[in-house]
């Protein structure tokens, strides 16, 4: 039969649960991996109830027993930069795509119009070469705008070179919807066009960022270690 002071004390653990659960959100502690502590850590307070020992004495800070408690398990806690840097990236990449755009069809193709030519003179050489040539200026852009951005974080320079490795896959994949598209309208240079070709770059190229960036602090995450418990 419950008492007054079981009901105290389901109280008392559920509020320093729920108060843990809350800092293992703060440090953006997957749910699965959060639930496990969670229960694990309401197990233990609630056979120490039993012994008569309250959360507070068990705990101590809540917030300081959370990170001890992740960093013990080998946890890496996922900043939420995914957005930003990968923003960034785009940005950075777009910008360096304009630029080459530019500096390509505007300054070097009148000089190398026998190579650079999006006419039906050279239907695949002079459009598959603009193209690489501007894929390779927008990879190195974003790739600089990326580690820009990840510059003193966590698994910043393993993010970078996962980057490496999917954003070029990323961009040929891309590039090759460009092509065909681009092939739809004769290589249009209008401006609805290019910017539709930059779309189906872009979008390819910011999920291949983001993966890196998640598959980046997760390769980083060292071994857990045996956990801590509350007792």
């Amino acid at each position: 039969m419950s008492t007054p002071d079981s009901h105290h004390q389901a109280d008392e653990v559920g509020s320093a649960t729920r108060a843990l659960d809350r800092e293992l959100r703060r440090l953006r502690i997957p749910r699965t991996r959060r639930s496990a502590l969670v229960e694990e850590v309401r197990a233990d307070l609630r056979d120490a109830a039993g012994d008569g020992l309250t959360p507070e004495a068990l705990l101590g800070d809540v917030a300081t027993f959370a990170r001890e408690a992740v960093s013990a398990r080998g946890w890496t806690p996922r900043p939420r930069d995914w957005r930003s840097a990968t923003t960034t990236a785009v940005t950075v990449g777009v910008v360096a795509l304009a630029v080459g755009y530019l500096l390509l069809l505007e300054v070097l193709n009148p000089l190398m119009s026998e190579w650079i030519d999006l006419t039906q003179r050279y239907p695949v050489a002079g459009p598959l070469l603009t193209y690489a040539a501007l894929a390779l200026i927008g990879i190195a852009g974003a790739l600089a705008g990326f580690a820009r951005s990840l510059s003193g974080r966590p698994a910043a320079r393993t993010s970078v070179t996962r980057a490496t490795a999917l954003l070029p896959v990323a961009a040929a994949l891309g590039v090759g919807a460009a092509m065909l598209f681009g092939r739809a309208w004769d290589y249009s240079t209008s401006l609805p066009v290019v910017l539709i070709e930059v779309a189906l770059v872009a979008l390819p190229c910011a999920g291949s960022l983001w993966l890196a960036r998640w598959w980046g602090l997760r390769s980083s995450a060292v071994p857990a270690a045996p956990p801590v418990s509350a007792g």
